[in-house]
């Protein structure tokens, strides 16, 4: 039978416990300043065109005044607080906005709110739903790289929900070589039949080398639903192109300085028509060089000269180039930068 003491200390350890566990409570009770009739509301399934708003009511029961600070998620709409100071016992309503444009699938926009000052009071709130959007576009964005002379190609998917739904046609701002649709196919989504059609986009074999923007805009047999669009912003390159990429190098001032660089086709052979500097900078006695290589599709450039009395400065000279291709039927014109900068060796 365990001795008199021994009992006194297990009934006084239990009692410790029992006053620290009622110590948490109280503690957790008084840090309990925003008292909320819902922080979760699911909206369920709703269509993309237009925003839901929900009022979360909540009651000061501090039992002081206090001031309410708010913080939300960076893609959310700003919610709408009808009074940032609450006397004991008022009730607030924070509304929250939940917007659904260019949005597909589980969707939510959260809050957190708080005395001010006191991050311990913070209680979150959120309201979500499944977004089943009318009309889904995929991608919205298309970045190609385009061969002047071959054109490319790029796709996108179009996802529709009225019945014989499909994509009638395809406006652009700037003249594209064609659109193919592929079949319609039919499938189920977000509980509800869905029709998805694939769109293949021909870009045009003639753009200018260069950037190349475009806006396309989907139109669909479903009249009534907000129009969809795709953005285009990609890149117009030769087929015939320089290596390295980058022609960059030091040289001492006042000294000759030489360096190589190829021209170079997808397919060869490469013919070089013309080959002259545009810019030499401060450079004296620059010279240009060609050289076949045993590989048609490249041609070696060497281009020499003197360094100007110039330290720590980049020096810039710049080569066109006049090429072709037997198969390109015409002759690419390129601007070829050569950076060098100056540095005096360490003593």
């Amino acid at each position: 039978m365990p001795s008199e003491p021994h009992v006194f200390r297990r009934v006084g350890h239990a009692l410790a416990l029992l006053i620290g566990v009622v110590l948490l409570c109280s503690t957790a009770r008084a840090q309990e300043v925003l008292k909320f009739d819902e922080t979760k509301v699911n909206l369920g399934t709703i269509s993309d065109d237009q925003s839901q708003i929900h009022a979360f009511h909540f009651t000061n029961i501090s039992g002081r005044r206090i001031r309410v600070a708010m913080s939300y998620c960076h893609f959310c709409s700003p919610p709408i607080l009808d009074k940032s100071v609450l006397q004991p016992g008022e009730s607030g309503t924070v509304v929250v906005e939940l917007d659904p444009t260019g949005r597909r699938g589980q969707y939510a926009a959260s809050v957190s709110v708080a005395e001010e000052g006191k991050p311990g009071t913070r209680v979150e709130i959120e309201l979500k739903a499944e977004v089943c959007p009318r009309i889904w576009v995929e991608p919205t964005s298309m970045f190609p790289r385009i061969t002047h002379g071959r054109g490319a190609t790029g796709s996108f998917s179009v996802v529709g929900r009225t019945k014989g739904f499909k994509v009638l046609r395809i406006e652009s701002d700037v003249p594209m070589d064609g659109f193919d649709f592929g079949p319609v196919v039919d499938f189920e989504e977000f509980g509800s039949p869905a029709h998805k059609q694939e769109v293949t986009v021909h870009f045009p074999k003639d753009a200018p080398i260069g950037p190349f923007a475009a806006n396309l805009r989907v139109v669909t047999s479903d009249e009534d639903a907000p129009k969809k669009g795709v953005s285009v912003s990609g890149q117009v390159v030769g087929q015939i192109d320089h290596s390295p990429g980058t022609i960059r190098f030091a040289v001492k001032p006042g000294e000759p300085f030489r360096t190589t660089f190829d021209i170079v086709a997808e397919e060869g052979p490469v013919i070089v028509h013309s080959l002259d500097i545009t810019d030499r900078d401060e450079c004296t006695s620059v010279a240009l060089d060609v050289a076949y290589t045993p590989d048609p599709a490249r041609v070696r450039v060497t281009i020499s000269g003197i360094a100007p009395m110039r330290e720590r400065q980049m020096i810039a000279i710049n080569v066109r180039a006049v090429a072709s291709t037997l198969s390109m039927g015409g002759e690419e014109t390129h601007n070829i930068p050569v950076m060098m900068v100056a540095r005096f060796p360490a003593k």
